[in-house]
């Protein structure tokens, strides 16, 4: 099934939802949430309100609050992708198409009310049973709208006459209409309609489904582009022009665009676009409805990048980039203090979670997945597209949550759980928090695969997080410390998906005799040992000496190892001094792993893997709990 065909059934089998979630509904993400539009119908953000009599004369206007503008307006093809050039929507509209008199109250001659009135009229005389257009039509055909907006005091002027597109006077003395804008310009105000006729229950034209189904109905009188359709294999209504606005309301991006009638546009394959395929007009305004609806509601958006996964029968799918915490619903509000979720949780509580899900889609058998990005603000890409079985889809995601696992830190929640790094922080651990936008998203795009189809994740990514977590110096101690867990993670993954001698596991191993490990454990245990003396000696913290050289342990480990081991000299003897139960311990670690080591791996000078990493991690992890169960315990040795 390709991915419009999937879309159009998708809007097929949610029909019921047309119209639900609208302006008042919100998720969690406090980001407002786009409704399934009727056919033939698009969106647009509302500023002003204007209300009328049966007769169509004006009562009052009201301003639309910022979380109340999203508004349902009928749409034509034209309009529905409009960038450029005059092409009015057919009732709720900008300014300079529903106001007569615009011209003369902004000094711009560039008025489409003409082209608005004529289009308005046309469907007036297909429906004239319809009080609530003919209310609309005789107002707006008296030409005076900003003069009412003027004089109601919803639009300022200043002393010409003219339309305040700022305002010049006291900040709290400001209208109402200025904190509605946000970003449009004043005189891009849109319009929306309300028709108070007694007996009539739906006055708000955006929520009147007598009012959708009539411009349905106008829509389809219209003269037809008949051809074959190539999603549905009938003959039928084609189109000629496909909607924007797929990510968002002000998104003129379009996935289908054949508008250009000159140059080199079809390469010399093609005479004309009709061509090259035909879409039915339903099938792309319901697939393009199905999509804004998807992304809006459950899809994954980083700047112009979009990536959606749906199955047409289920409404709720969690995307494959939905991190460990979100997915298991983890609330950090439960539970005031700071909590921490172990590899064995989170993997308990992710297979009962995702249990469930298998449960609800038993009999779906499909799962849709789709990534969007646009390389110019006219054209959007399909970067990828995959139709995968649902149970297959479920079980990697698992998968990926439960092996390339490590420990992850919400700052925001003051939460550690043990789970999958996020692919936006594997691209910024990789390439810098500074990572250029394009390639980030491109990394994101390459980590895709690997979370839905247990695609091996690619080498460069994990050599490039492990360099970065190798190399301390610079690094703030968070970022540093994000880095590491991003390494191990990915590490761990790719070893374990590929190696089957052994597998790592998140805790110390001591019988793993791997060269890179075992020098990752030398450089915790002087690490530890350094600061234990520091505060032994009541000395200043500083970085220690294992903290500055470990990039350089990382390329050359035996040959630093040696410098670093007579620097340590001076902490033995404060040890012994100070805590010789301490020093004791020390010794015997570093005496432990000395002895695990080939006389030939000890001696290689050449760079570790990402061994290094683990056994520097789960080293320093193994010995910090160990020495914080005793640590007022003045000479007492800790237990092994």
């Amino acid at each position: 099934m390709n991915w419009m065909e999937a879309l159009y059934r998708t809007y097929e089998d949610n029909a019921q939802q047309v119209g639900k979630n609208s302006s008042e509904q919100r998720d969690l993400k406090k980001r407002t949430i786009t409704p399934l539009f009727p056919l033939y119908h698009g969106s647009q953000n509302a500023q002003i309100t204007v209300v009328l009599d049966g007769s169509g004369n004006f009562r009052r206007a009201e301003v639309v609050p910022s979380g109340s503008q999203q508004t349902i307006i009928p749409v034509t093809e034209k309009s529905g992708g409009r960038t450029s050039g005059l092409c009015p929507h057919p009732l709720c509209d900008k300014l300079q198409y529903v106001a007569g008199d615009f011209t003369k109250w902004t000094n711009n001659g560039k008025s489409g009310y003409k082209e608005y009135l004529n289009q308005l009229e046309r469907w007036k005389d297909f429906d004239p049973s319809n009080a609530t257009l003919s209310a609309i039509f005789a107002y707006v055909s008296k030409g005076a709208l900003l003069k009412d907006l003027v004089e109601s005091k919803i639009l300022p002027v200043n002393e010409d006459y003219v339309l305040m597109k700022k305002w010049t006077g006291e900040k709290n003395d400001a209208p109402e209409i200025y904190a509605a804008l946000g970003v449009v310009s004043i005189d891009a105000i849109l319009v929306r309609w309300r028709v108070e006729i007694p007996g009539n229950l739906v006055p708000d034209v955006w929520k009147d489904k007598e009012m959708w189904n009539s411009w349905i109905r106008f829509q389809e009188s219209q003269e037809q582009n008949t051809g074959l359709c190539y999603v549905t294999g009938k003959t039928t209504n084609l189109a000629i022009q496909h909607p924007a606005r797929i990510r968002n309301a002000g998104d003129g991006a379009k996935i289908i665009s054949s508008n250009d009638s000159s140059g080199f546009t079809f390469r010399g394959k093609f005479d004309d676009s009709a061509e090259v395929c035909g879409v039915s007009l339903e099938v792309s305004q319901k697939a393009h409805s199905a999509l804004r609806w998807l992304i809006s509601n459950q899809g994954w958006r980083d700047d112009s990048q979009a990536i959606v996964a749906w199955s047409s029968r289920c409404f709720f799918m969690p995307g494959p980039l939905t991190d460990t915490r979100e997915l298991l619903d983890i609330d950090p509000d439960e539970e005031p203090e700071t909590i921490q979720y172990t590899a064995e949780e989170v993997g308990r509580k992710l297979r009962t979670k995702i249990s469930g899900y298998k449960e609800e889609i038993a009999n779906i058998s499909k799962v849709f997945i789709m990534g969007m990005d646009s390389a110019t603000p006219g054209r959007l890409a399909i970067t990828f597209f995959n139709e995968m079985d649902s149970v297959e889809y479920w079980n990697n995601i698992e998968h990926w949550h439960t092996a390339c696992v490590w420990w992850q830190w919400s700052e925001k929640n003051k939460l550690r759980y043990a789970g999958a790094p996020s692919p936006k922080t594997i691209a910024e651990v990789a390439y810098g928090k500074s990572v250029d936008e394009k390639l980030r998203k491109q990394t994101i795009a390459r980590l895709l695969p690997c979370i839905i189809e247990k695609r091996p994740v690619p080498s460069d990514l994990v050599d490039a997080c492990i360099h970065r977590a190798c190399s301390r110096n610079g690094l703030e101690s968070r970022d540093w410390n994000l880095a590491v867990n991003t390494a191990c993670a990915l590490f761990r993954y790719q070893f374990n998906s590929t190696q089957k001698q052994h597998h790592y596991t998140m805790s110390l191993d001591k019988t793993i005799t791997e060269r890179g490990y075992l020098y990752g454990r030398l450089l915790a245990v002087a690490e530890l040992l350094e600061k234990a003396a520091q505060k032994a000696s009541s000395d200043t913290e500083r970085p220690t000496n294992a903290e500055k050289l470990m990039q350089r342990f990382s390329s050359h480990p035996h040959s630093t190892w040696q410098t670093l081991h007579k620097a340590l000299e001076p902490y033995f003897q404060i040890l012994t001094k100070n805590k010789p139960g301490w020093k004791t311990y020390y010794d015997k670690e570093l005496a432990s792993i000395h002895d695990l080591f080939d006389p030939n791996d000890f001696i290689n000078d050449t760079k570790v893997s990402g061994e290094f990493l683990l056994g520097y991690y789960c080293q320093k992890s193994d010995m910090f709990n160990k020495t914080s169960s005793v640590k007022e315990e003045e000479n007492s040795q800790p237990k092994e």
